[in-house]
């Protein structure tokens, strides 16, 4: 005789418990936390292999825009897009005259087409707004004050009598041409300037030796800034103090990060 089973005892399933669902969360949210933190290094990584990359690749630009100008290095002049082929970054982004938003200002320049990217002007870690456009700043990079000269409309000389109250009445190198430049592998060339100091092409460094901060560098790359030298070299520099902007990191000016950018600004 057949006997017949009703149908839950076939195949008897037997549901979670809450406790054991709970178990299971806890579990993934454990492994989440030690994921997370890994995944964010790996990214910041990633972006600074990146920035080294741009980084390089503008300053190759400059190479060879000085190896097809007879040496001579392009300059840092604060001027309007109609002179762009007198800088290598026209305008004056603090003053709204368009470079803010516009990167013509510097695709129009001595390297534009040279480094034929507007993307190697700018740091991708930047999350700065400008408060005007409500756009990201076309470019956060900016090229050290003693490299170029500083008016392409006067003839230079390769040194820059400093004002005494400011540079200590001390006699230092305006390097104008390639060749001119010691220390080539010692000396920044191109970094992210932050935000909050960035307006024409310059980034404003005192002569070694002396505490007072000029422009200050982003510092988003855990906690570091990526350098170009003149020698075609890049690397980064991780700063013992930082403090946060409206988009990311910069380097709180100290003693010590001052001294160091300084010290890598020129030479007597």
């Amino acid at each position: 005789m057949m006997t017949y089973r009703s149908p839950g005892t076939l195949n008897p399933r037997r549901a979670f418990t809450l406790i054991e669902l709970l178990v299971v969360i806890a579990i993934i949210g454990i492994l989440a936390s030690m994921l997370l933190p890994a995944l964010g290094k790996a990214k910041i990584r990633a972006q600074t292999t990146t920035c080294l990359s741009n980084s390089k690749q503008l300053a190759l630009a400059w190479t060879l825009y000085a190896n097809d100008s007879n040496q001579n290095l392009t300059r840092h002049f604060y001027s309007t897009l109609a002179d762009t082929n007198l800088t290598w970054a026209a305008g004056n982004m603090k003053a709204n005259d368009g470079s803010e938003s516009n990167p013509q200002f510097f695709m129009h320049g001595n390297l534009g087409k040279l480094a034929d990217n507007e993307k190697v002007f700018r740091c991708l870690t930047d999350r700065y707004v400008h408060p005007t456009t409500q756009k990201p700043l076309p470019r956060t990079v900016s090229m050290n004050s003693w490299m170029g000269g500083l008016n392409p409309k006067v003839t230079p000389n390769t040194t820059y009598n400093s004002l005494t109250a400011i540079y200590n009445q001390n006699i230092w190198k305006m390097f104008v041409t390639l060749d001119s430049i010691t220390q080539p592998s010692n000396l920044l060339l191109f970094g992210d300037e932050s935000p909050n100091t960035i307006d024409n092409a310059d980034f404003l460094m005192y002569p070694p030796g002396t505490a007072t901060s000029g422009n200050v560098p982003t510092a988003n790359h855990g906690g570091s800034s990526v350098f170009s030298y003149p020698d075609g070299h890049v690397e980064t520099r991780k700063w013992t103090q930082t403090q946060t902007y409206t988009g990311g990191l910069q380097m709180r000016p100290n003693a010590v990060d001052t001294a160091w950018i300084n010290d890598h600004s020129t030479t007597q």
